[in-house]
């Protein structure tokens, strides 16, 4: 009766709910009274970002102010949203006696004194470095043991900076843990080492669960992987970025970017950086595979990872972590399903009676029956942007573009058009670029700068006037985009040489040899090598590299390409047929109100289409000037056709006559 009483009271202060937000999502209470739930992903994505204070244990700060719950009459319902709390580690250092000996494993016993619930084991103690297989088993009574890590690996490698000294795992009541160790291909650890286990407390937060990410490989540059990552949804506060690789070593470097709106364009931004190693021995694996991260802005990132001169790294598994989430609690009459409604900037958070009982219903929280979500109008990974409402593109005068090319057919939908190295070298900053329907109406589009570069690889084709080597560049292109680099590889690790860049002599014209850029090649025992030079925009074509031998055999070069900035358009495809117009100088760049929707367009993933490989010329039915004056140029054929018929004409007949 209380809880009905207090449930009619709550309702009639609870002001109406104003229906603008964005999403719906059923809540179904576990029972009559108070429930508490923990958002999942799909609200975090869409509500108003959760904050948190900055700091190695990032403390939360609030967020999500547009959340409302109603009841089936669509009554406002007050709920409170809890933080996850905080409190000081306690360990307990039990007595530790050498357990059962075994031929390939040792173990040791701890007893805690009595029964503690506790989550954690340490061990501290053990000269450096070393790598071990684990067993950890937990007992009440030393009789029955329950398998607590079935199979793990603790380690301390300075020199690799490797370190994990800890176990967690599911918290439980027990006075006696008992450690084993694989000695199989390791030395037995010496005795003198510590153990303590870490007290279970409820009224601590523990990490959320990390949640699964998908990723697919990109095409990249040599020495360099280049995935893309979807997360579950935007704006979720990931603080971390685990991998799971295949590869048996790494020590490599890789950082996570996401796009931001800069300037007018959506520029690459570094959300963090980190060195990724994992080593094996004797059957155990150590390793350190995460990456900080500030939290991302959208549901889309790409993660590179240097290589050096290693196999391209090989993702089996990537996670995203995220800090302790606050917890939603409220208070109803029945187990009638409740609707969440979020997904409206501008509200502002609410206030209810129900801030008198904070500080009671914390205390008591893991008491609390648990609800459950339901299924939402959005699902996982369809965070799309099919409701944006996209501005039309204004008529677009088609005369006195030079080049045109089709954009392809896809279904309707937020797409990103990877742009060719043909077209960044016609038009590298792209400010006459269209995009048109086929009504002539512009479809508004967002320059995304790629931190990516399109590969060309060139032929080796090599000749040699005895002490030189001289290579041709075979560059398919008539102009490349600012900041293209020409590089080169080699197989050989210890070498000079003198390395030229040149428009070669033109000994016809009696034109010598101009050099454009010069520069010192040395070789490294420890690793390959590549040296990278900076190639003219104009006619690269016509260009050469010298390498000067000395009295060395000839430098191997393995490899020889052009790496070139890329760029896409990121836009709102209609369906049906599009084309891409450019090659009118003068024209000014392109103002759209799509601008004001960047934030949008980054929530969702984009479907990522290419252009295809040929440029032609705009089609005379493109301007109205050339349409004229190819009937004009057909007519004047015509004429001159009929005089020269005609005068052939009068010249048989004149001599046909008697």
């Amino acid at each position: 009766m209380r809880v009905v009483i207090a449930f009619v009271l709550s309702c009639a202060t609870a002001a109406p709910v104003v229906a603008t937000a964005r999403y719906n999502r059923p809540l179904i209470p576990a029972a009559a009274g108070w429930n508490r739930i923990v958002p999942d992903a799909l609200i975090l994505g869409a509500a108003r970002p959760l904050r948190y204070l900055p700091g190695v244990a990032p403390e939360y700060a609030g967020g999500m102010e547009d959340l409302r719950l109603l009841d089936a009459a669509g009554r406002e319902l007050p709920f409170l949203l809890i933080a996850p709390r905080s409190r000081k580690e306690r360990w307990i250092e039990g007595t530790l006696s050498p357990g059962s000996p075994a031929r390939d494993a040792s173990s040791v016993e701890m007893d805690l004194g009595t029964i503690r619930e506790v989550d954690t084991l340490e061990v501290s103690g053990i000269s450096t470095p070393w790598l071990k297989r684990i067993r950890l088993d937990g007992s009440g009574d030393r009789t029955r043991w329950n398998v607590l890590a079935a199979e793990a690996t603790l380690f301390d490698l300075p020199e690799k900076g490797l370190a994990n000294r800890k176990i967690a795992f599911t918290p439980g009541a027990f006075r006696y843990l008992r450690l084993t160790w694989d000695d199989r291909g390791t030395a037995r650890v010496p005795a003198g080492y510590q153990l303590r286990a870490r007290r279970h407390d409820e009224g601590t937060a523990a990490p959320s669960t990390p949640l699964p990410v998908q990723f697919s490989r990109r095409a990249s540059e040599r020495r360099v992987s280049r995935y893309r990552l979807l997360l579950p949804a935007p704006h979720l506060p990931v603080m971390t970025i685990e991998l799971d690789v295949a590869n048996r070593d790494v020590d490599r470097s890789a950082t996570v970017t996401e796009a931001r709106l800069t300037g007018g364009s959506l520029d690459p931004f570094t959300l963090g950086s980190a060195r990724l190693l994992k080593t094996e021995s004797g059957g155990a694996t150590a390793s350190s595979l995460s990456i900080p991260v500030s939290f991302p802005e959208s549901g889309e990132l790409e993660l590179s990872v240097d290589d050096g001169d290693n196999p391209p790294l090989t993702l089996i598994s990537v996670r995203a972590v995220m800090p302790p989430l606050p917890t939603l609690c409220f208070e109803t009459p029945s187990i009638e399903p409740l609707v969440a409604r979020y997904g409206d900037a501008n509200l502002n958070a609410p206030h209810y009676d129900l801030e008198a009982s904070r500080a009671a219903l914390a205390q008591r929280l893991s008491s609390v029956p648990e609800a459950r979500w339901g299924a939402g109008s959005e699902q996982a990974g369809a965070y799309v942007s099919d409701d944006i409402p996209v501005p039309t593109g204004g008529l677009l005068d088609t005369s006195g573009f030079s080049k045109s090319r089709a954009i392809p057919a896809v279904p309707p939908g937020l797409t990103s058009l990877r742009l060719d190295p043909q077209l960044m070298g016609e038009t590298p900053s792209l400010t006459d670029v269209r995009i048109a329907d086929t009504h002539k109406h512009q479809v508004p589009y967002l320059v995304e700068r790629l931190s990516s570069e399109e590969i060309i690889t060139l032929p080796i084709s090599r000749k040699s006037d005895g002490s030189h080597s001289i290579y041709r560049l075979s560059v398919p292109l008539e102009k490349l985009p600012p900041g293209s680099m020409l590089r080169l590889a080699t197989s050989s690790r210890v070498f000079e040489r003198n390395l030229i860049l040149q428009r070669p002599a033109e000994p016809a014209r009696n034109r010598q040899a101009d050099r454009l850029e010069q520069s010192v090649w040395r070789g490294d025992p420890a690793r390959a090598q590549d040296i990278s030079l900076p190639i003219p925009e104009d006619d690269p074509s016509n260009l050469e590299i010298v390498i000067d031998e000395g009295d060395n055999a000839p430098l191997p070069i393995i490899s020889m390409e052009l790496m070139v900035k890329s760029a896409a358009l990121r836009f709102v495809h209609p369906g049906g047929h599009l084309t891409l117009l450019y090659g009118k100088p003068g024209l000014a760049p392109p103002r759209y109100d799509i601008e004001l929707l960047a934030t949008r367009l980054l929530e969702a993933p984009a479907r990522e289409i290419s252009l295809p490989p040929t440029a032609r010329p705009v089609h005379p039915a493109a301007s109205e000037s050339s349409l004229h004056l190819f009937w004009a140029a057909v007519a004047a054929v015509a004429v001159i056709l009929l005089v020269l018929l005609s005068r052939l004409l009068r010249r048989d007949a004149g001599l046909t006559e008697p």
